[in-house]
């Protein structure tokens, strides 16, 4: 289990968090925009309620599982850091900051908000959405997730793709190897993606060796970067299968979506799913192209 929910303290001391947070957000934009009307008074002063509720947990594993500590601390820490960065350039006379600093700071704002959002439902039921073998959320809480971010897609046009990391070979693989190496292999392919990935993007496991990323504020470009460097990654990591005397190393294929308003996230896993189906090729394999539907994919299989 990742959380205890016997612990009703933890959750009370969690509650004033997104309250004081956003009152310190509103402020951080103020100070920003109107940096003319700054007073010492009116400085952002950054809420004590976060840190106190880290203190509470640290080292607690009962009360809030570790990934999910060090994960929500460094997203405020990032969260923190931009902020003070945009305030520090906020004079009067000086130019207002740039379109992807500040969109930076608001995605990390916005991250920090849905985490906080997803512990307190967790200190309060009973599914954790967190998969316990990888710290990677879980299949379960995928859906609701992507249709949240469809609709920040519908309403703000915040753009986002999918990319669906699925591991070759997994019947021979499956037959090859026990539980306690499957589940090694599992893990490190965990680490693997979470080193793909800025603090606010999202990960999933699923069943069958496939791995769904969520990468906010991107396109299939963004997408297709993160999936080279997990290519590159899992080739330097040498995951090696041994069959016999013979070894080969472990490779994966992708698939990078990048929905559009009114896409299904469903349908776009499906459509994911068949084209690697589709395209499954023995050798190296690259392709992006644009649907007529119009959705955006890129493709890329090794072996």
């Amino acid at each position: 289990m990742a959380l205890s929910y016997g612990s009703e303290g933890h959750l009370q001391t969690l509650l004033p968090v997104l309250d004081d947070y956003a009152e310190w957000y509103t402020s951080v934009v103020r100070a920003i925009m109107y940096p003319e009307s700054n007073s010492e008074q009116d400085r952002p002063v950054l809420p004590h309620s976060f840190i106190a509720w880290l203190e509470e947990v640290r080292g607690n594993s009962e009360a809030v599982e570790k990934d999910v500590f060090y994960s929500l601390r460094k997203i405020h820490t990032e969260m923190v850091q931009a902020a003070e960065g945009l305030l520090g350039k906020a004079v009067p006379g000086a130019p207002l900051p740039t379109r992807s600093s500040f969109d930076q700071f608001t995605n990390l704002y916005e991250s920090f908000v849905t985490h906080i959002r997803r512990l307190e439902h967790d200190m309060a039921q009973i599914d954790s959405g967190m998969d316990t073998l990888t710290g990677l959320r879980t299949e379960a809480v995928m859906m609701s997730d992507l249709e949240r971010e469809m609709e920040r897609l519908a309403r703000h046009g915040k753009p986002f793709c999918l990319a669906l990391a699925r591991v070759d070979h997994l019947e021979r693989i499956n037959k090859l190897v026990d539980k306690a190496r499957k589940d090694e292999i599992t893990q490190t392919l965990a680490t693997l993606i979470k080193r793909c990935m800025r603090t606010f993007d999202d990960a999933y496991r699923l069943a069958d060796g496939e791995f769904i990323m969520s990468l906010k504020q991107t396109e299939t470009k963004g997408g297709a970067a993160a999936v080279e460097r997990l290519r590159k990654f899992i080739e330097q990591e040498k995951i090696v299968i041994k069959e016999g005397d013979y070894e080969y190393q472990l490779t994966m294929s992708y698939c990078v979506a990048a929905p559009v308003p009114g896409d299904l996230p469903e349908t776009v896993i499906a459509n994911m799913r068949g084209d690697l189906d589709r395209y499954k090729s023995d050798g190296n394999m690259s392709l992006e192209y644009l649907e007529q539907s119009p959705l955006q994919r890129y493709i890329k299989g090794s072996d």
